[in-house]
């Protein structure tokens, strides 16, 4: 594999593509974060809790039916470009797929922002930044575009994946949405 120009091109839709779901995460965010700040600045845990279980509940249950959705309509909307963006078709999925971590985790980064946890969560960017650096490093020599998608993939899980840990073990709130019927009560 080779990462010429038509090769960035065609990473670039499909990353574009893959992020159209975070309208729906900033959407809630921007209506959810004032509540965490206030939540929390006035020592309401339990109402910080509920709404976190909100914009979470919200977040999966809108971006999750776009992100399948273009999972498997992804070949198709690439193919309206040009037969050259069947390239991307593996990309686009893996990245649709980063972005289902990402929507599956919450609010994790506006939380760990509105709570005064800045430092740890610029410390969890910049962690997954050098993660997806060093995977580019190498694996786009090997898998090109699919490489390049491998390595954003694995850095935003990351960062959410930590981004929950942590305020898992800060705060006792999991910021992932389970329904009451999964959780077996």
């Amino acid at each position: 594999y080779y990462y010429n120009d038509a090769a960035i091109g065609v990473y670039n839709l499909c990353f574009k593509i893959a992020t159209i779901s975070t309208l729906v995460l900033y959407s809630v965010n921007s209506i959810a974060a004032q509540k965490f700040s206030e939540n929390f600045h006035s020592n309401k845990m339990n109402e910080l809790n509920l709404n976190v279980q909100n914009s979470s509940k919200l977040i999966l249950l809108f971006s999750m039916p776009i992100l399948i959705v273009l999972f498997f309509i992804s070949p198709y909307i690439l193919n309206k470009f040009g037969n050259n963006f069947n390239l991307g078709i593996y990309a686009i999925r893996i990245l649709i797929v980063g972005q289902m971590v990402n929507s599956f985790c919450g609010s994790v980064g506006y939380l760990l922002l509105m709570t005064g946890k800045e430092k740890i969560f610029n410390k969890i960017l910049l962690s997954s930044l050098f993660v997806n650096i060093i995977l580019n490093i190498i694996l786009i020599p090997s898998y090109g575009i699919n490489g390049a998608a491998i390595a954003t993939a694995i850095s935003l899980c990351i960062w959410n994946i930590v981004s929950v840990y942590i305020i898992k073990r800060k705060f006792n709130i999991l910021t992932l949405y389970i329904p009451k019927w999964f959780k077996n009560e």
